[in-house]
């Protein structure tokens, strides 16, 4: 069973390990922009757990797990749009802190199917500058299950990007192994506007003392150097700039693609905001954005790239020219984690050991399907996870699929965080992995 929309209410069961569920707003803390990894994955507190499961590691190599509180506080959004599959509002809304920022515009998206629950669950003292939409979905099956955040900082000098795995509920943010990709672009305008602050400042200082004329003219040289090379990156977006803003342009790409102008109220909230990435700078992310769009698609003669715009043959694509053919011959094992399992065929070489498998090795063929392995919680990982056996309404498999797929078990793998001190939480990201040797 898929689980469904909810208000403000937690519904995730009775049983008792629910009171290790509080998501606790750390508000003795204060995050700041600079805690945040930019172009980095960041996991979801979950304050239960203690430091071990949450602080930065030793050695550097995992950051400091964050709240959703301990995001938008440190980057204190004047202007937010969220995109999700389920969202509490009125749970999101108190992650937003200090108060001022809930009287900045909030927009929350979601499937058609779920609006009118979103509407009605958004407190009435907040219903002015909160905005809900619906997106109409081509297929009766389908579901709207993005999970993309964008901020605005509210200095206007800077969008954030942030590209999660949870719903925006208690539950998924305070009880299960979450995380967050996170990117900031800075503006253009915003480095126009330091330069000018830097010269009226050193103007003063040569009005004012004398003394100070030459270290003065020396900052006013620097910040106008600085204001220059800032210029630069953005006004090489029209040359070879294009192949240092990839990130940006998948960004967008996706954007209008999931929101055509078809979508119709959707889409022209989304335009607002393709806009202003657009007008941000993320020539230093290197990252590439893989995503899934609804729709059908078919490779033609003409126009075979048409077809790997998304999903997996995305992936391949993307892989293959990461990699040359004598590195893609290297890698040995293909790690693949979910928390949901759909239709894959009959027999492995349908669609799971065939395309899936080509893509996650950037287009190789004749691969072993011992090679793949797929992380999928067993009933014991759920009995003995915080929620429970409740954590099994964030793990849709049916008994009815499975008994059409029952090959499937001789590639699945259980879920372990021994490192992290993450065991009994279960994971509910979906990341792809590609083991070389």
């Amino acid at each position: 069973m898929k689980r469904q929309f909810v208000d403000g209410e937690q519904r995730i069961g009775s049983d008792e390990k629910l009171s290790k569920i509080e998501v606790v707003e750390n508000r003795s803390s204060e995050p700041t922009v600079s805690d945040l990894v930019d172009g980095g994955v960041h996991l979801v507190k979950v304050a239960c757990l203690g430091a071990e499961a949450n602080d930065r590691a030793i050695d550097g190599t995992v950051p400091s797990a964050l709240s959703l509180f301990e995001l938008i506080r440190a980057i204190l959004p004047s202007a937010s749009i969220h995109f999700n599959y389920c969202i509490d509002p009125q749970w999101v809304l108190r992650q937003y802190a200090p108060r001022r920022l809930r009287q900045c515009p909030i927009t929350f998206v979601v499937g058609s199917r779920h609006l009118d629950a979103l509407r009605s669950a958004v407190p009435p003292p907040l219903a002015a500058n909160v905005r809900c939409v619906g997106v109409p979905l081509p297929f009766a099956y389908g579901t709207h299950h993005a999970k993309l955040s964008l901020f605005e900082s509210e200095d206007g000098r800077a969008l954030h990007v942030v590209v999660g795995t949870a719903n925006l509920v208690p539950e998924d943010w305070g009880a299960k192994t979450q995380a967050f990709y996170h990117a900031r672009g800075k503006f253009a305008m915003a480095a126009k506007k330091a330069k000018g602050d830097a010269v009226a400042v050193t103007a003063n200082a040569i009005v004012s003392s004398g003394g100070t004329t030459t270290t003065a003219l020396t900052s006013a040289v620097a910040a106008e150097t600085a204001f220059v090379e800032q210029q630069s990156v953005t006004a090489s977006t029209s040359t070879e700039g294009r192949q240092q803003q990839r990130f940006r342009d998948d960004l967008v790409a996706y954007l209008r693609a999931a929101y055509p102008p078809s979508a119709g109220e959707v889409h022209r909230t989304v335009q607002f905001w393709v806009e202003r990435i657009e007008q941000a700078d993320f020539s230093h992310i290197k990252d590439r954005i893989v995503a899934s769009v609804p729709g059908r698609f078919q490779r033609s003669a003409t126009d075979g790239a048409a077809s790997c715009r998304f999903g997996h043959l995305r992936l391949r694509r993307l892989l293959s020219e990461a990699f040359s053919a004598e590195e893609r011959q290297r890698h040995k094992t293909f790690v693949g984690q979910f928390s949901s399992v759909g239709s894959l065929g009959a027999r492995p070489e349908a669609w799971l050991c065939d395309e899936f498998l080509t893509s996650l090795s950037g287009g190789r063929s004749m691969i072993s399907a011992s090679s793949l392995k797929l992380i999928y919680p067993s009933v014991e990982n759920v009995r003995r996870s915080l929620e429970g056996y409740a954590a099994g309404l964030s793990l849709p498999y049916s008994s009815q699929t499975h008994q059409k797929q029952t090959y499937l078990k001789q590639f699945l793998h259980q879920w372990r965080s021994d490192r992290l001190k993450r065991h009994f939480q279960l994971a509910h990201f979906p990341p792809q992995m590609t083991k070389i040797g």
